[in-house]
């Protein structure tokens, strides 16, 4: 394979779909305007965050007093 072939067969996009589901989701991709796309996956990657930031808070929320009966019991067995 020569350079100049190979170079071309970099640069070309892969546009096969083995499913249909993901062909029509490609066609719609490609035909929508770039600024609408990147709006949706900006989108899509905020709740991703949020939903990943709520559930880091239950998490501590659920941590915390248990942690704390663990520092009240620790000064209690001190005392005796």
């Amino acid at each position: 394979m020569s350079c100049a072939r190979a170079s071309t067969e970099l640069a070309r996009e892969v546009t096969l779909a083995r499913r249909r589901f993901h062909a029509l989701q490609w066609a719609v991709v490609s035909s929508a305007p770039r600024p609408l796309i990147d709006f949706y996956i900006l989108s899509l990657h905020r709740g991703l965050r949020d939903k990943y930031y709520a559930k880091v808070a239950r998490a501590a929320k659920t941590a915390a007093p248990a942690a704390g009966n663990g520092a009240a019991d620790a000064k209690g067995a001190k005392a005796q």
